[in-house]
Parts: C-alpha cells; sequence; structure tokens
C-alpha cells in the first residue's frame, strides 16, 4: 500500500491524467483513474488540512478539461471534422468520468455528514420512520431511537448507527427480524427492506476490545459540498445536461449526488421573489419556461422533483414544527397557483400528448426512462391540486373522484369565494386549493382528459 506525504511534488501526475483522459486502452483507463482516486485517498495525516485543496484542485483539473474540451468542439462545429469533435467529445466523458469517480470514492463520508449534504436524488423523502436500536454492549447507550425516512436506504441507516454509537463500521453488526443488514442491503429503501415504525434492530461489535471512535469530519473538504457550493462549478456541470449521449446521463448522476443548488432552490421556493425580479424583462409564461424547462428531461426532472417536495402529501406527525411546516406548504401552493405554475405544468402534460414536444432524447433506455419518470411527475402535482379542489368543494369528493378520473365532472362552485374545507391537521394527502382558484382548476383539467392522457404517456 502506499501513503502519500508530499501530494505537491508527486511526479507524473500530468502524465496520469493524460492516460484517464486520452488512453485507447479501457484497461490502461480504468487502472490510472483508480490510481489518481487513490493518491488523494492515502494522503498521510499531516496532510489532512489539505485534503480539501486537493479534491478542489483535483475538480478543478477535471471542469478545466471539459470547458477546454467544450470549447475546442465548438471552434471546429463549421469545419465539420467528426473526428476532432469525437476526440473532444471522448475527453468531455471521461473527465466527467473521473468526476464522478471521486464523488463515489467519498460517498461513505458523505454519509456521515449533516442533513445540508443530502443528496438531490433523495430530495422527497416520503414518510418518516424510527426504528430502537439495542446495543447492550454499549453501556454508555444500550438503546438509542433514530429516525428516518423511508427514501433512505439501508447504508445511511449502517452508517447513522455506527456514528450514533461509535463504532467502527468494519466492526458492527446489524440486525433486525433475525437477520443481519449487510452490504449487499446498502442500495436498498428502507421501503424496500420493508422497514416500520419502531421495528427492534440489534447493533454490536464483532470484536469486544475494539477501542470506541468519535467521528470528526470537516464537510467543506467533500467534493459533493465543493461542488454544490461553487456556482460556476455547479453551473458547468448542469450546463452538460444540454449535451448528446452519455455526458448528460454522467452529469444528471453527479448532479444526483449532489445537495440541492440553493440558486435553483431558492427560484423555486421564493416564487414571489422570483416572479417579481423577473416581470419587467419577462412574461410569466417566459419565466415558468425558464424554471421548467421541458426541452431538455434532465433539467425539467431535477426542478419538478424540488416542486413534488413540497406538493406531496405530508404524513401524519404531531412533532414540534409540523403544524409550521403544514402552514408553509399551503402558502407555497397558493403561491404556485397565482403565478401559473399549475397552468404551465398542465400545459406540458397536455403538449406531450399531443406529441409537441421533442422526443429526440429518446435514444435510450435510460433517458426514456427519465422521461416517464418526469411524467409521472407531472401526472402526481396535477392530481394533488386536482384532488384539493375537489375537497375545496367536498371535504368527501377527492377519494371518490381520484379512484374514478373518468367519472362525471363535478359541478362548479357557486361562488369563487368557497373555502376550502381542511380535514384534521397534519393528516391531509392533497394541497389546500383557496376558493379563488377552485374555477381556475376546473375548467383547466378535464378529468377524462386526463385520464387519457396518463394512459397515453405512461
Amino acid at each position: 500500500d502506499i501513503c502519500v506525504v508530499k501530494y505537491d511534488e508527486l511526479c507524473g501526475l500530468d502524465a496520469l491524467w493524460d492516460l484517464c483522459l486520452m488512453s485507447k486502452e479501457p484497461e490502461v483507463t480504468s487502472l490510472a483513474l483508480s490510481f489518481t482516486t487513490k493518491l488523494l485517498r492515502q494522503l498521510s495525516p499531516e496532510l489532512d488540512e489539505q485534503v480539501g485543496k486537493y479534491r478542489e484542485d483535483y475538480i478543478s483539473r477535471c471542469l478545466d478539461r471539459i470547458a477546454a474540451s467544450r470549447a475546442s468542439m465548438e471552434s471546429v462545429a463549421d469545419q465539420g471534422s467528426a473526428d476532432q469533435q469525437g476526440a473532444c467529445s471522448a475527453v468531455i466523458e471521461r473527465s466527467v468520468a473521473i468526476l464522478k469517480n471521486l464523488l463515489d470514492d467519498c460517498h461513505g463520508k458523505v454519509l456521515l455528514a449533516s442533513d445540508k449534504l443530502r443528496p438531490h436524488g433523495v430530495v422527497s423523502r416520503g414518510a418518516k420512520v424510527t426504528i430502537i436500536v439495542n446495543a447492550p454492549q454499549m453501556k454508555a447507550l444500550p438503546k438509542v431511537e433514530i429516525s428516518f425516512f423511508m427514501t433512505d436506504t439501508m447504508e445511511v441507516v449502517r452508517h447513522t448507527v455506527s456514528r450514533t454509537l461509535g463504532i467502527h463500521l468494519e466492526a458492527m453488526r446489524l440486525l433486525t427480524k433475525g437477520a443481519e443488514v449487510l452490504p449487499f442491503h446498502d442500495t436498498q429503501t428502507l421501503a424496500d427492506y420493508k422497514v416500520v415504525e419502531k421495528q427492534a434492530f440489534a447493533a454490536g461489535q464483532r470484536n469486544l476490545n475494539y477501542e470506541p471512535v468519535t467521528f470528526t469530519l470537516d464537510e467543506s473538504t467533500l467534493p459533493s459540498f465543493i461542488l454544490a457550493h461553487n456556482h460556476a462549478y455547479f453551473n458547468q456541470i448542469f450546463d452538460l445536461l444540454s449535451m448528446p449521449g452519455a455526458v448528460a446521463r454522467q452529469a444528471w448522476d453527479i448532479l444526483m449526488l449532489l445537495p440541492t443548488n440553493e440558486q435553483i432552490h431558492r427560484s423555486i421556493t421564493d416564487l414571489n421573489a422570483t416572479f417579481a425580479t423577473s416581470e419587467s424583462n419577462h412574461s410569466p409564461e417566459d419565466t415558468w419556461r425558464t424554471l421548467l424547462d421541458d426541452r431538455s428531461v434532465f433539467k425539467l426532472l431535477y426542478t419538478l422533483q424540488i416542486v413534488e417536495s413540497y406538493v406531496e402529501p405530508s404524513e401524519p406527525s404531531l412533532e414540534e414544527g409540523a403544524a409550521d411546516l403544514m402552514s408553509s406548504r399551503d402558502e407555497w401552493c397558493a403561491n404556485f397557483l397565482r403565478h401559473g405554475g399549475f397552468a404551465h405544468i398542465y400545459s406540458i402534460l397536455t403538449n406531450r400528448a399531443a406529441g409537441s414536444s421533442s422526443r429526440s432524447e429518446h435514444s435510450d433506455g435510460i433517458t426514456a426512462a427519465l422521461w416517464k419518470k418526469s411524467t409521472a411527475s407531472l401526472l402526481r402535482i396535477v392530481k394533488l391540486f386536482f384532488a384539493g379542489t375537489m375537497a375545496t368543494i367536498n371535504p368527501a369528493l377527492p377519494d371518490t373522484v381520484l379512484n374514478k378520473l373518468n367519472g362525471s365532472p363535478a359541478p362548479l362552485p357557486e361562488s369563487d369565494d368557497s373555502v376550502a374545507a381542511k380535514p384534521p391537521p397534519l393528516l391531509r394527502s392533497y394541497c389546500v386549493v383557496p376558493g379563488e382558484f377552485v374555477r381556475l382548476i376546473l375548467t383547466t383539467v378535464d378529468a377524462q382528459q386526463l385520464l387519457t392522457t396518463a394512459i397515453k404517456l405512461l
């Protein structure tokens, strides 16, 4: 094994990068890529204070190669040199792969980080569940309750329990329902694993003499933090979504490992500020086309995941702050309707059903799956607002109407001043629709057409 004591003075690092980017032998490329990442992983303890700098240099080197290759592609585009464009595209693809490799290598550390580094890929959290961990060997903490979301993976569970109890992950055994939770299960979510509220887990050490550990982590040194908090870096990766083929898919995989971009998140969550800023230069329709851009399935799905995290059903909860969270959600939904978000979402759906949206992105199974996923997200959002409209008219209607979308359309309310009838707090499974928007939604959405659209698209 190796230990790097002077990273700045390594000889041949540039040649190693050239092998990663230029080698025509797949095995050589793979070995060079692994060794490049290993050098950062094997830094001596004396270099701990420099690890953030070295990782940022690594990221910067990747993105500089990408920028240079994209510029070269544009310069030779008019000359029609397919070979040159192919070579540039290959460098971009490999540079993105190198970047993804660094993120994967540090993935275990991200699981120990705070909730602020929660990947965008799990922005929609689902229900909350609490497990009970019994650890009789740990005298200081023999029993502990830990809360997760049903979309969390068993890898998150294993790392969180390890950190909470102060046990090395490699030395920990975690069991539930008579079976051990193994690394093999890491990719399964708690929902996949069928974890239920207050389910009992047992944790212990394989070696009783293993010293307890205290986890310390400087989050600012993690690649996901560096990429997410440097707007130039993030924007460069986000722009790759407009490229064809493997590059866009790799860029998408990277974005799913990063925290949600603050600028994009703010533009969606603070709609009043977004439209106040843009109204002098753009129409509301143009602003929505920028926010929810259906010309790229990747860009659309990224922002739809943020929208859906605000409109998805709230699980029953009596936790402190849960009522405020529900109120905030209702306010956001009202602003979404007021600024025309619902109409834009519905127009994307109907345009897709009519075949007017570009389908050129359906060049492979992965992109086609993301297209279907974005369509399903659009339908869920429309359904939740439609159910809220039905509940405004009659609290008993949502279940009936949503189970029979092809039934007779509900009558319009007599007055636009209808007040939404709310069920008991924290038990609502739809968006509250203020009375002023009821007629708008009912005249926009035809239930029969919505069902036909869903069948046609999915």
